[in-house]
């Protein structure tokens, strides 16, 4: 009996791949074969598996009295059945339009959202949805039309965080069975079910394949939906290797709330192959948004494009990516981040003036800069603190009246910094001879000591010095200069 082996099968695989964490789940269900298939499967097997069962059940508002009609369908039956079952409605077509996205993208979302919230309401982590082996092959050929490579042949895994909550787990354990074997099952005990019509409209790419590509398919290979899961679970374990592969940079990476920070050293220098460099992105990305990566919303071009301008190397380069994400280079790091989170980062990690900022410094005295920094100013050298600047006064600028000002880059700067045996260069061509970013070269700090300029501060840890305030042996007064910042970066 299909019944039987459809049980055994499942219970093997929930086994097989541990994919059962708690003592309750939850079942996504439309009322539709497939997912009452599994409702049913799993009532059958509540006993053997000792679980409880919550069924959740969504109408989108796409199809009028139809959509309400299945869900209390879904209702009516988990209650008959002695299954608890939450159920409800959204206007999806409303939620676009305040999300910015297209119908289909807005119904995933909202129904992602619902379904979070329903298990976070019933105390669990996990939600079990009914894709199958023949939803499995579909989603392959998608990304092969498309363009893909090993992780999108990977498609559907048994488990995944879910898009937009990734606290909560999608598991689906029906990916070994396919959709005649479903459709065997609810003949078998005459099953209720209610049919989407819309999944006969060829419109949509995932029916064309379905109703037209895939029998064709089949006339060449009747084992076609099993040969092409047998590239997905190939396609998986190749990932899984090049992972561990790839681990052995990552590890160098800082996760960060909403930024992911790759050293540039040994991340993106010119020995790396252009493949690392994309799986870099690529996993760089899956940290902030996993549901960009299994749904490949972003894609090889996205990529590939970002990679080829960040290899040039210039200090300040953005990419956008998708999914409000941005890729760019600082001084040290290639930072990926949330659109609005880069710039608090950058704020968090560099001192940078606003433009046309001045602040005169009182000796001894903390001075707050904003973005958590602070500076201070203080006579006498102390070796031991390494995070310091420290200036040699000339003996030509008597103490009690030395005047101490940081501000950012005026037209016409002028220094001499160490290394260049005194020779002075205009500030404006030292930034661009050491790609300080355009866009930040006004909001450098600048120390002046009697309207010389004495540093600039390029990083929290780099000064660059002039050369007539270096200290040398004969060096009689010494001033310290501490920069420091106390905020935590975590953005919201």
């Amino acid at each position: 009996m299909i019944i039987t082996a459809l049980h055994e099968r499942l219970l093997n695989t929930l086994r097989e791949h541990n994919l059962l964490r708690g003592s309750q789940i939850i079942l996504a269900v439309s009322g539709g074969m497939d997912s009452m298939v599994m409702l049913h499967m799993y009532m059958r097997l509540q006993a053997d598996l000792n679980i409880a069962l919550h069924v959740a059940s969504l109408d989108h508002g796409l199809r009028g009295e139809i959509g309400a009609a299945d869900a209390k369908f879904v209702w009516e039956t988990a209650q008959k059945w002695g299954i608890s079952c939450t159920k409800n409605h959204v206007d999806v077509k409303t939620l676009a339009a305040e999300w910015k996205m297209s119908i289909e993208a807005a119904a995933r979302r909202a129904r992602y959202d619902f379904l979070a919230k329903v298990a976070v309401e019933q105390g669990t982590t996990q939600v079990f949805t009914a894709h199958h082996a023949d939803d499995q092959a579909e989603t392959v050929l998608m990304r092969i039309i498309r363009g893909t490579g090993v992780d999108g042949l990977a498609a559907m895994t048994w488990r995944a965080p879910m898009p937009y909550h990734p606290e909560v787990e999608v598991v689906r354990p029906m990916l070994n069975i396919t959709r005649q074997e479903i459709m065997s099952y609810a003949t078998e005990i005459d099953l209720p079910y209610s049919p989407d019509l819309t999944n006969e409209d060829v419109s949509f790419t995932r029916n064309r394949i379905r109703h037209e590509i895939m029998p064709r398919l089949k006339e060449i290979n009747p084992n076609v939906v099993e040969s092409i899961n047998r590239l997905a679970q190939i396609a998986a374990g190749e990932s899984a290797v090049l992972d561990e592969i790839n681990a052995a940079l990552t590890q160098f990476a800082e996760i960060k709330t909403n930024c992911v920070l790759l050293p540039r050293e040994p991340y993106w220098n010119q020995l790396v192959s252009a493949a690392r460099q994309r799986r870099y992105l690529h996993w760089a990305v899956g940290q902030l948004n996993p549901f960009s990566v299994e749904h490949e919303t972003i894609g090889y071009e996205n990529i590939e494009r970002a990679r080829l301008i960040l290899r040039q190397g210039k200090t300040g380069t953005s990419v956008q990516l998708p999914g409000g994400l941005v890729a760019r280079l600082t001084y040290s790091h290639l930072m990926i981040a949330r659109q609005n989170a880069a710039d608090r980062h950058e704020s968090a990690t560099q001192l940078l003036l606003t433009i046309g900022e001045t602040h005169d410094i009182q000796l001894g005295r903390d001075v707050s800069l904003g973005n958590g920094w602070s500076i201070r100013v203080m006579w006498g050298d102390d070796p031991a603190d390494g995070a310091a600047c420290r200036l040699a006064i000339p003996d030509t600028l008597p103490a009690q009246k030395i005047r101490v000002r940081l501000r950012g880059r005026k037209r016409g700067d002028r220094f001499s910094p160490l290394g260049m045996d005194g020779k002075h260069k205009s500030v404006a061509a030292w930034m661009v001879d050491h790609k300080i970013p355009a866009n930040v070269r006004d909001r450098v700090p600048i120390i002046t000591i009697n309207d010389k300029i004495a540093a600039l501060l390029v990083t929290p840890n780099q000064w660059i010095i002039d050369e007539e305030f270096k200290i040398v042996d004969t060096s009689k007064s010494v001033l310290r200069i501490i920069i420091t910042n106390l905020r935590v970066y975590a953005a919201p």
